[in-house]
């Protein structure tokens, strides 16, 4: 009798024949077989495989489901995702695993470089990003600056806010290491002569703002030529010895020099400073013997009433005065500083730019008579005429009919000698104390 090839009992009833040589009893034949969720066959069980509660044939499981190379569990191949010839589960795809946002291909999260929209494999980051050796953060290449002295590569943030390129020559360098003026940040060795139109208050601290309307305050330009040696390095031992004090600025009236621009100081502030640094001036600069070279002061305006400034405009121009004037200045320039007689009331449509005492400038009139001169005496001999000049001509000194008056102009200097010693000297070695 034949034993069930399933539960190897010797059956009550006849077996059934499955085919293959496999033959079940009633009881095997009912719990024993199943139909196949592929192809609908039935089976032994034993010979079947469940997934997801239902039995598989051999040839449907593998035609239907891929074991996972990482958590080993059969999923439909529809569902799976091929990594580097292995087939992945979703769940597995799902917590172990990162889409490229670049190339779209899957890589595992130990792999991962984060970036400001998602997740890149190392070889598209190596392609289209870099770090950033400040900030550490990942940036795209064409957002890259690259720092050649300091061998760093930075994103456009991180150089903004610690370096700059120098706008005359184009060097990147550090903000510490920068000078910044109003039309730019330079490299020391291209903010050694600036462009003229830059002003002083826009480069040094001068607190201008905060004390023009205590005393009245003065600015110098002084016109040097260079007569041997280098430009740039006459320029930078005049610029070193008081770097926070004057700037140096380029003329185009000049044929190898440049102007010295100070900060605003009141003429005490001026008579203290100057001899401190006049001596140390490098001797291949000239500035009296030049045909080029002028010194102009600039007064602020501040403390000048309009009527005021009529007056100066009157006396420095008058007539009258003229061989005075021009004795006091040293020179006669009509090209640069030109003598044109005035009336008080010229003062409201205001002068050219070229003329004795320029109005041009919304906060300084400017004395341009001057010849240019590297004699420390004659230096601030201009300075203290521009200064006595102001406050002869304060609205409780004289009147309209007494400003082109030299002789009171005298008698005012004079009271005020201890304040104005290198004017008093000068005219009186001049024949000008009447």
């Amino acid at each position: 009798m034949t034993v069930c090839s399933l539960c190897c009992e010797y059956p009550t009833t006849p077996l059934t024949d499955m085919g293959g040589g496999t033959l079940l009893c009633d009881n095997c034949h009912i719990s024993g077989i199943a139909d196949c969720g592929g192809c609908d066959n039935s089976f032994l069980i034993v010979h079947m495989t469940e997934v997801d509660g239902y039995y598989y044939c051999e040839d449907c499981l593998d035609e239907t489901f891929y074991e996972c190379a990482d958590c080993g569990e059969l999923s439909d191949k529809k569902d799976v995702t091929e990594i580097d010839n292995d087939s992945i589960c979703p769940s597995c795809l799902s917590n172990d695993y990162f889409c490229c946002v670049c190339c779209e291909e899957y890589f595992s999260n130990d792999d991962a470089c984060s970036v400001f929209d998602g997740s890149i494999c190392q070889s598209c980051f190596d392609d289209h990003y870099f770090c950033c050796s400040s900030c550490d953060s990942a940036t795209r290449q064409d957002q890259r600056v690259y720092v050649e002295g300091d061998d760093l590569e930075l994103c456009e943030s991180c150089f903004r806010e610690n370096y700059t390129t120098c706008c005359d020559c184009g060097e990147v360098l550090a903000r510490e290491d920068s000078v910044s003026v109003e039309d730019g940040d330079r490299c020391k060795d291209c903010a050694v002569v600036l462009p003229y139109h830059i002003k002083v208050p826009n480069v040094l601290n001068c607190n201008i703002y905060s004390r023009d309307h205590l005393v009245q305050l003065l600015g110098v330009e002084l016109e040097v030529e260079i007569i041997s040696g280098s430009y740039k390095d006459t320029a930078k031992q005049v610029l070193a010895l008081a770097p926070e004090s004057y700037i140096l600025k380029e003329d185009g009236s000049l044929a190898k020099g440049f102007e010295i621009c100070s900060v605003p100081l009141s003429l005490e502030e001026h008579q203290i400073f100057w001899p401190t640094i006049w001596d140390n001036f490098p001797n291949n600069i000239r500035s009296w013997n030049t045909e080029t070279c002028g010194m102009h002061v600039h007064a602020s305006k501040k403390r000048l009433s309009s009527l005021q400034i009529g007056k100066i405009l009157v006396f420095i121009n008058s007539q009258k005065l003229r061989k005075y004037i021009v004795k006091i200045a040293d020179r006669i320039c009509p090209n640069y500083a030109a003598m044109e007689r005035k009336k008080f009331t010229d003062v409201r449509k205001g002068t050219r730019k070229h003329e004795s005492v320029s109005t041009c400038a919304y906060d300084t009139i400017e004395i341009r008579i001057f010849k240019g001169t590297l004699n420390l005496q004659s230096f601030l001999k201009n300075l203290e005429f521009t200064q006595a000049l102001i406050e002869y001509t304060a609205p409780t000194k004289v009147s309209l009919r007494q400003v082109e008056n030299w002789e009171l102009f005298c008698v005012f200097v004079f009271k005020e000698k201890k304040r104005f010693p290198n004017l008093v000297k000068y005219m009186s070695r001049k024949g000008l104390l009447v």
